[in-house]
């Protein structure tokens, strides 16, 4: 399982802004497919990625110009329904292309650090090397959105309920 300690960063470079995550150790066993459809980005809601190889060390750079992880995002606003409407809509739909792809869900990064928001759209990083059960990183992500919703709105506390069910039952 992933997630022991990832080790990542965000770099600035004249061709971009870019999340790079080091590959931890060398796995044989990706899906060359999957891997191939994430670099040909065919799934919109998926960040492009490049995977490189620098000294024997396989690092993998998704494009985020224009984009905040919703992490930094979240620290500077109290989040209402609307703003929880559309990531869980953007969660949906990244889920529904990725299973249409036949592209592994638990490869998704669902950690505040690893989902990027631009406008009203949210991104999602898939990284096959970190496959990790997709309904325990989403348990996880309603714990990190119960800490920053709006408390005191009433309608944004019984949306975050409903769809917490509603994932469970995924």
């Amino acid at each position: 399982m992933l997630h022991k300690a990832l080790e990542y960063c965000v770099k600035n470079s004249w061709t971009g802004k870019r999340l790079v995550i080091k590959q931890n150790e060398n796995i044989y066993n990706l899906s060359s497919y999957q891997v191939n459809i994430l670099t040909q980005n065919k799934v919109k809601q998926l960040l492009p990625v490049e995977k490189i190889q620098i000294n024997q060390v396989w690092w993998w750079q998704y494009e985020i110009q224009n984009k905040i992880s919703w992490q930094d995002w979240a620290k500077n606003t109290s989040m209402k329904k609307r703003e929880l409407n559309e990531f869980y809509q953007s969660l949906y739909k990244v889920f529904s292309k990725m299973e249409e792809y036949l592209l592994d869900i638990d490869s998704l990064l669902l950690k505040p650090a690893f989902i990027f928001k631009e406008e009203n759209e949210y991104y999602f990083c898939s990284y096959p090397p970190g496959k990790r059960p997709f309904k325990e990183q989403v348990e996880e992500l309603n714990d990190f959105i119960d800490d920053v919703i709006d408390i005191k709105d009433r309608e944004t506390v019984k949306y975050t309920y409903k769809m917490r069910e509603a994932y469970k039952k995924l």
